[in-house]
């Protein structure tokens, strides 16, 4: 996918006023090595990688920022350690594949940023989602891409599915599991679950909340509370843009025609019932966090200055540019 340039350039001139005001903060405090931490969130099959790049380099070209992106999923754990989480939860089909909060590499996240924050060399994590068939593995560390300490980076940019999402409070969990419960019956073939929309495939589950145990959904959410603690919280960040759409359902769209693309380039990808199943997977997840992150500025707004910390770009079925908003 592309993106128009004015929608790019609109971002950019957007997170502008941030990086400019944090430059000048980080100078005053002789600290001149923290960057800039650009989140960018987005559903499945949004363009978050598109994006990510996109922005990297207006930022680097244009603005001449040294910049770079970092993505959730190059934390995974590695291929054994990820046999071993799903084997110790083997009832919880949310940790049957990677990408759930929990299938990440903690440490790895912390040390990586505790190296930028300290002026230190780093180098940035990759995983590679064609290793064992598909499951997956991390690449050997002497072919992740150095970032040199000199000159310090301006701005990392972190991608992921779930960057953004506030972990709930045990009773708010309770509550919005109970009420998907008593809505779906916990029945997953229940139509409520459902949305055909108008792209030519009948079931589209997009409320799947409801058909997992309470256990289940704890789990993830202590896992997301942990995360925001440790590397991925508000006060590590200092702009989060979101690309968003109105119909959930898009998900399974993008994906799907994600996977007609491989099967064109590549010969090999998803079936669209392979997809559905992939899915579905991140739905709970949506449903309890993904409100919140439209309605509420997920980094703190900066009172003294007046900016603006975060943009919700929402896009159409096609994941063409429908609105800008900020918050």
């Amino acid at each position: 996918m592309a993106i128009h340039t004015e929608a790019l350039d609109l971002a950019v001139s957007l997170v502008l006023p941030s990086i400019q005001e944090h430059q000048q903060a980080v100078r005053d405090q002789s600290d001149a090595r923290r960057p800039f931490v650009l989140g960018l969130s987005g559903l499945q099959g949004s363009g978050k990688s598109t994006w990510a790049t996109g922005l990297a380099k207006a930022l680097s070209d244009c603005h001449h920022f040294k910049t770079a992106v970092l993505s959730l999923d190059d934390l995974y754990l590695p291929h054994a350690k990820l046999i071993q989480l799903r084997e110790s939860n083997p009832g919880n089909s949310l940790y049957r594949n990677r990408g759930q909060p929990g299938t990440h590499d903690e440490a790895l996240a912390r040390k990586f940023f505790d190296h930028l924050y300290d002026g230190e060399d780093a180098a940035l994590p990759s995983f590679d989602k064609s290793r064992f068939n598909g499951e997956g593995d991390r690449v050997p560390e002497n072919e992740w891409q150095n970032i040199p300490s000199h000159p310090p980076l301006d701005i990392i940019i972190f991608e992921g599915w779930c960057i953004g999402f506030l972990p709930l409070s045990d009773p708010d969990l309770k509550v919005k599991w109970s009420a998907a419960r008593k809505t779906t019956g916990g029945d997953d073939d229940d139509d409520t679950n459902r949305d055909d929309g108008d792209g030519g495939h009948e079931a589209l589950p997009t409320a799947i909340l409801g058909t997992h145990s309470f256990e289940d959904i704890e789990l993830l959410n202590d896992n997301l509370r942990r995360y925001n603690e440790a590397f991925m919280g508000p006060r590590h960040f200092n702009y989060l843009i979101h690309l968003d759409t109105d119909r959930l359902a898009n998900v399974y769209r993008w994906r799907m025609q994600q996977e007609d693309a491989l099967r064109a380039t590549k010969g090999a990808g998803q079936t669209d019932e392979e997809v559905i199943e992939f899915v579905r997977v991140y739905m709970p997840a949506y449903e309890l966090y993904l409100e919140r992150l439209r309605n509420e500025p997920f980094v703190p707004n900066k009172s003294v200055s007046g900016l603006r910390t975060q943009a919700r770009i929402r896009l159409d079925d096609d994941r063409k540019v429908l609105s800008v908003t900020e918050l």
